[in-house]
């Protein structure tokens, strides 16, 4: 997949805390996760949200993660919205496989 639009550090905050309050668009969760970004600092981010999955396991079927995952999703979203300067950076490179 590939995104002609940018990205800001700011919407990358609010799609990860969109997600870890049931808030986010249908796919925007999936296509955050299964892009890898020109940008190596949101990229960054991107994989330090996928490692959460693995650190914080889901307890039910309908779970990402547990609710100690949310917290920390939530601990990114809200470190990035102080740190951003809501810089334009380019979006998506291209699509890894599989899906979250």
């Amino acid at each position: 997949m590939k995104r002609d639009n940018k990205t800001t550090l700011t919407e990358v905050a609010e799609i990860i805390a969109g997600f870890a309050n049931g808030t986010c668009a249908p796919y925007d969760w999936d296509d955050f996760m299964s892009c890898q970004f020109k940008s190596p600092e949101i990229d960054k981010i991107r994989r330090e949200c996928a490692e959460i999955e693995l650190r914080f396991p889901a307890r039910h079927d309908h779970e990402w993660c547990n609710p100690q995952g949310v917290c920390e999703l939530i601990r990114i979203a809200d470190k990035i919205r102080q740190e951003s300067n809501n810089t334009l950076v380019p979006t998506v490179a291209k699509r890894s496989g599989g899906t979250v």
